[in-house]
């Protein structure tokens, strides 16, 4: 990407998409279009949506992955072409759904984002991160070299480590990609305790499928139909108060809970058989999870989202 600017003085770390608009080479539609969006400082924001919606498009542009084709993106005021990408690449830590760790020690991958660090804030970002447990039953603890003699970590330690590295970084704009995707039940409480203490004080972008997820963000944008639809929105923000969201969960929980409940009942009275009841419940907890058998189509052009 062409590098453009000296030093850039922003006002703050707001966030601006002014009808941004992209397309990978070779697709034939574009990815996102028309996106307009703003993310003021210290706020805690999530893209949710089918995939395909542009979620992740839309993050990387604002890293400055791609160039936009069309409209504008900026940061504090200023575009963020006319950031070095020195200085951008300090503004934001982007932590996503697969990290890779590198073949080095713990600390030499937390000493990535920010090699001068000293052991006193290496070990601070772990044990925020939750990574105590983890340090802990490693040989040579944060000297352990990863990938020898047997020694590699789950997709979720992998991924409070990666957290571990986004806090050391300390920068003012954290993107979380699906960050919990592959994170196993035992992992994923202490990876979401993790984004709780990377997401203090922070302009926060969350990218998930999960409502449980994203109930406590400030805002919710929906980013769907990111290649083009029949009303012609091409993946535009639809913006939902997190207010409406945890009535929508609250409705689904109290209609999962009572059907749940009556074929229990029936079940035992034995007005309907245990099979009948397993179908039923499958059907209910399909309904809870918000579970879509129908065939998805569409996407942005590439299989991103």
């Amino acid at each position: 990407l062409p590098e453009n600017g000296t030093d850039s003085k922003v006002s703050d770390y707001s966030i601006e998409l002014k009808n941004a608009t992209f397309r990978y080479e070779e697709a034939q539609r574009d990815a996102v279009s028309g996106i307009s969006l703003k993310i003021p400082q210290g706020k805690h924001v999530a893209f949710v949506g089918p995939s395909g919606g542009g979620k992740s498009t839309t993050a990387a542009l604002i890293a400055r992955f791609f160039d936009v084709n069309g409209g504008s993106i900026s940061i504090g005021g200023v575009d963020i072409k006319d950031i070095p990408k020195a200085q951008l690449n300090d503004m934001i830590a982007y932590v996503f759904q697969n990290n890779k760790l590198l073949k080095l020690s713990i600390r030499e991958n937390l000493k990535l984002a920010k090699p001068g660090a000293t052991e006193e804030e290496i070990k601070r970002a772990l044990h925020l991160a939750q990574c105590d447990d983890i340090i802990d039953k490693l040989p040579n603890g944060i000297d352990t070299q990863l990938g020898t003699h047997g020694t590699y970590l789950s997709g979720g330690e992998t991924q409070r480590i990666a957290i571990a590295r986004a806090l050391l970084k300390d920068a003012p704009i954290v993107i979380l990609d699906e960050a919990t995707a592959f994170a196993d039940p035992e992992n994923e409480s202490l990876v979401q305790k993790a984004f709780d203490e990377i997401s203090k004080n922070k302009t926060v972008i969350m990218i998930a499928h999960r409502l449980s997820t994203v109930k406590a963000a400030d805002k919710i944008f929906v980013l769907k139909d990111g290649s083009g639809t029949k009303d012609n929105r091409h993946g535009k923000g639809e913006i939902f108060m997190k207010e409406k969201l945890a009535k929508l969960i609250d409705v689904k929980s109290l209609v999962t809970l009572l059907m749940t409940s009556v074929f229990c009942i029936l079940t035992l009275k034995g007005i309907v058989s245990g099979e009948q009841f397993i179908t039923v419940f499958t059907v209910v907890i399909s309904f809870y999870f918000g579970v879509q058998t129908a065939k998805r189509s569409g996407g942005d052009g590439n299989g991103k989202s």
